[in-house]
């Protein structure tokens, strides 16, 4: 928290994260939400996430793996019905643990992308328990695979 540095934003993210403004959006972290909230206001897209949940609106026994996040920010951005399909984006392999657990207990799918922006090493992720349905290098592939399941 005492770090105001601020984090740097992707390639084309900013762009991205507008693009896809009219699907509500949300954020699930292990990141604290003020340092988050400064970041995505920094950047000029706080207003493209209706919930955002960090590290402390989470109790310490609920934290990712653990799907309370997942359902505290579906909450927040006034998700009433825990059906359809949800895209969960992730860079480790607890958070593509995070979303099979989402997808278990709110009884609907939930798919999961790893994205890697040092590069797609799918030998990585092999090892990994529960792999992603999707890996991409950079944000290029993101909006691809994000244009393809959002149509």
């Amino acid at each position: 928290e005492k770090d105001e540095r601020m984090p740097e934003m992707f390639d084309g993210m900013t762009e991205l994260i507008r693009a896809l403004k009219p699907i509500p959006l949300g954020i699930c972290s292990q990141n604290n939400s003020v340092q988050i909230e400064n970041t995505l206001k920094h950047y000029g897209v706080r207003d493209c996430f209706e919930g955002i949940i960090g590290t402390l609106e989470v109790p310490i026994t609920k934290q990712k793996p653990d799907a309370e996040g997942f359902l505290r920010c579906l909450e927040k951005m006034g998700v009433k019905e825990q059906d359809g399909v949800y895209i969960y984006i992730g860079d480790h392999s607890d958070d593509m643990t995070f979303g099979q657990n989402a997808a278990a207990v709110l009884g609907c799918e939930v798919v999961c992308i790893a994205i890697d922006h040092v590069g797609v090493n799918t030998e990585k992720y092999e090892k990994w328990e529960n792999r992603p349905d999707y890996y991409v290098a950079n944000t290029t592939q993101l909006r691809e695979i994000l244009q393809a399941l959002t149509k």
